[in-house]
């Protein structure tokens, strides 16, 4: 078969398809090559007609035999450079969309992504420029290397629950997305995965992300704030250089910090390290930051070895900060801890376990409502110790732990449990107020849950008191 010229433009190569080729003609004049596996067919070439900038890929091909075929699939480059194109429409039983397919497809500016799609390849939608927002499919599981590279109008993106790993440079330059939300599945973010994307103002990373591999957010300068799951482990090089961060808390379970890191990063002012300083720490990783930057580590935490001695360690005046009760309380006022643990910003969902030193600092009371006559001079009145935060199902769980004599001893009539909280250290606290039910505070060795009203997200640092 031989193709006119004036008539048809075969978009990879600008030639005519060979006259061997499997070929379909569409409704709307377009040529489609394929091949044939079984009863099903992928799209490897497009000849498009003059003139012709919207098309609808057909679900079903017809070979000269009159038998039918499903297209199943988009082959590597198979509308690679079709300059023409504005709007495509995709059939549903695709399941794969090539590496290259709609690469440099400039004008491209409305395609849909089938439900029956479960992998996009490398490079697929490269510099499609005019490109500024695509739905990708639930069951998508494979997101390519490159896959968004460069689609400079590309505002936003939602990556389905599916994927698993955001690849090498997929949204390389995507300088008007602006915000993203990356799912509980993933569990790597690719060697520059969002490199230079300049508006990036919103990031949400959820537990279960385990690396954050070199440049992954390099340039990002309106990134301002990132909460970093506990689930992390690795931060490469070069991972937040040249971004507009003013606070960073590492999480505990970071045994590498890449070099460069935070290089250039003049706005980053205080940094919260909640475990143990990393085992493996590159070069020049807190480089040209705030010249007062200052970092935070937790008493219970060994930096005795990395600091030895000093208070500086890389660029960061370092302070220490121990979970101590406060020795300034009112008669009404029994306890109260800070829980740096209690990291709710990363997570909404969280429930946070406490034990240890954690634990016991959060041992609460409420001032006994007793008979001075009947009181002796070693009365200890019982206490709650909190146990946990479900912040999911909105509870505190407690236990009761016996003081020496409950039976002169009346419950408060109502009580609050008082979060104070705040983003950093060195800002003023604000405070959220949860009423409690205090029914079985008389009952030792009762265990239970306070119902409280907490915000949907909860600053890293938190202060509790009952009052």
């Amino acid at each position: 078969m031989k193709l006119s010229h004036t008539l048809l433009l075969a978009c990879a190569t600008l030639l005519a398809l060979p006259a061997q080729a499997d070929t379909y003609t569409a409704s709307e004049g377009v040529l489609y090559e394929y091949t044939l596996s079984d009863s099903n067919a992928t799209i490897t070439d497009v000849a498009i007609p003059t003139g012709v900038t919207s098309i609808t890929v057909p679900s079903t091909i017809t070979d000269a035999s009159g038998n039918s075929y499903s297209v199943t699939a988009l082959g590597t480059s198979s509308f690679y450079n079709c300059t023409t194109l504005t709007s495509v429409t995709l059939p549903e039983g695709i399941t794969s969309i090539g590496a290259q397919a709609f690469m440099y497809c400039y004008y491209l500016t409305s395609i849909n992504i089938p439900s029956s799609v479960t992998t996009i390849g490398a490079d697929a939608f490269f510099q499609c420029i005019h490109l500024s927002s695509i739905t990708l499919p639930e069951g998508l599981t494979s997101l390519g290397a490159e896959a968004f590279a460069n689609c400079y109008r590309l505002t936003s993106i939602t990556i389905p629950s599916g994927v698993t790993e955001i690849g090498s440079r997929t949204f390389y330059g995507c300088s008007a997305l602006t915000s993203i939300t990356i799912p509980s599945s993933v569990t790597s973010i690719g060697y520059q995965s969002f490199y230079r994307c300049t508006s990036l103002a919103s990031v949400t990373l959820h537990e279960g992300l385990t690396t954050l591999d070199e440049g992954a957010f390099y340039a990002c300068t309106k990134l301002t704030s990132i909460d970093l799951p506990s689930s992390l482990t690795t931060i490469g090089d070069w991972a937040f250089s040249l971004t507009a961060l003013t606070e960073v808390t590492i999480p505990e379970n970071v045994t590498t910090l890449g070099n460069t890191a935070f290089y250039l990063c003049p706005g980053l002012a205080s940094v919260t390290f909640l475990g143990d300083p990393p085992t493996t720490m590159g070069t020049n990783v807190f480089e040209s930051i705030s010249s007062s930057a200052v970092g935070y580590y937790i008493t219970s935490t060994d930096w005795t070895t990395a600091l030895a001695g000093s208070t500086t360690w890389n660029n960061l005046t370092m302070r220490a900060i121990s979970f101590t009760a406060d020795s300034s309380l009112s008669e009404d006022t029994l306890a109260t801890a800070t829980l740096l643990a209690l990291s709710a910003g990363a997570d909404p969902a969280a429930s946070i376990t406490l034990t240890g030193s954690v634990q016991d600092c959060v041992t609460l009371g409420i001032s006994p409502k007793v008979d001075s006559t009947e009181a002796t001079a070693n009365f200890v009145a019982p206490t709650l110790q909190v146990t946990a935060f479900d912040l999911a199902n909105k509870q505190v769980t407690f236990q009761v732990i016996p003081g020496t004599d409950t039976s002169i001893v009346r419950a408060p009539t109502s009580a609050s449990l008082l979060l104070y909280g705040t983003s950093s250290l060195s800002e003023e606290m604000t405070q959220v107020s949860c009423d409690l039910d205090t029914s079985a505070y008389l009952t030792e060795g009762t265990k239970g849950t306070f119902s409280v009203t907490l915000p949907d997200t909860l600053p890293a640092f938190l202060q509790l008191r009952v009052e």
